[in-house]
């Protein structure tokens, strides 16, 4: 397959682990989909960071297994995962009337859409709606992700430092 048939996403992910193929490509090139090169690194320097992070986590603790849920480990009786769904149903419903008060107040934060897709994931009724809650918790992850980046990067081109809140080193 060629790259220029991949999509924005799977592109991304080819360049985080083809770093070689953008020396020389730094500058502001168009891609295929109309997105400028240096986006495009950024997102694959992301997805990077990210496949790194869970080689060092199979690194550290294996490739492990757990279960999804509490209700889903083995010998817990029929009343103790009744209990542990019914928590998870009412932690998704706290966190989602909190997310929904505060967008409505101006307050939205990205901690709360995390905490709702979180606690979606944790109440869906099938693995593969759990599945599908954790893809989306993902994006929003990676959307907060770059968020930070975005605002650190505006921070460093401001000269205010590298990181909001934190003061630049001086080898920086």
């Amino acid at each position: 397959m060629e790259l220029s048939q991949l999509s924005h996403a799977w592109r991304a992910l080819w360049y985080a682990l083809h770093p070689q193929a953008l020396v020389g490509w730094r500058r502001v090139t168009p891609t295929a989909h109309g997105a400028p090169l240096p986006q495009l690194q950024a997102k694959a320097n992301l997805l990077r960071d990210i496949v790194l992070e869970r080689g060092n986590q199979i690194n550290k603790w294996g490739d492990r297994s757990h279960p999804s849920a509490p209700w889903y480990r083995d010998g817990i009786d029929e009343n103790s995962a009744s209990v542990e769904r019914q928590i998870a149903g009412s932690m998704h419903r706290a966190a989602k009337m909190d997310c929904a008060r505060a967008y409505h107040a101006g307050m939205l934060t990205w901690w709360h859409i995390a905490w709702e897709e979180l606690s979606e994931a944790l109440d869906a009724d099938s693995e593969r709606e759990r599945r599908a809650e954790l893809v989306q918790l993902a994006a929003v992850c990676v959307a907060w992700i770059e968020d930070i980046d975005k605002k650190a990067d505006a921070q460093t081109r401001a000269g205010f430092g590298a990181w909001p809140g934190e003061t630049a080193s001086e080898d920086a």
